[in-house]
């Protein structure tokens, strides 16, 4: 298990210092919520999918993340990156819940392999979704590759 979680540290390496240079700013304009309301409403919403750093890739409440291995990059015409989770729950609920709420987010599934080591491949419009699950003993290891298709910046030579 270790060397998958090392190739999601490798893989992560080039996004890090971008990501430490831009968290700052993009924090300090961030809203902060806080009384008795905010704490209801995080608990009610405590057990609910959520979407993490990607805004069309929902993840189910039971995968946490591993924000040393996690690491995404965003730009006014692009966002990408690796999202490195795990959690206990079994392989074929997650591909279940994948292939329900990705086609709900317009995601087109290309391919699909079922084994100890799971992958589900997703397409949209300028983008490809790799999920890649590992079935552990204790937990299950899943890392969402998200990859841009072509990268064309407006007024870029062609």
């Amino acid at each position: 298990m270790k060397s998958h979680w090392n190739r999601c540290k490798q893989a992560a390496m080039g996004a890090c210092l971008l990501t430490v240079l831009i968290l700052p700013a993009a924090c300090a304009n961030a809203p902060s919520a806080t009384g008795p309301a905010a704490a209801n409403a995080a608990a009610a919403d405590e057990n609910a999918p959520s979407y993490l750093d990607f805004n069309d890739v929902l993840i189910p409440h039971e995968l946490k993340i591993d924000k040393k291995a996690s690491s995404v990059i965003k730009t006014p015409y692009f966002s990408a990156g690796i999202l490195c989770l795990k959690g206990r729950v079994e392989i074929q609920s997650l591909m279940d819940f994948f292939e329900t709420n990705m086609a709900k987010d317009n995601w087109r599934l290309v391919s699909s392999y079922k084994a100890t080591r799971s992958i589900m491949i997703f397409e949209k419009q300028t983008r490809w979704c790799v999920i890649d699950m590992d079935d552990s003993q204790i937990n299950t290891y899943v890392q969402i590759s998200l990859l841009p298709q072509n990268i064309e910046q407006p007024g870029a030579a062609k």
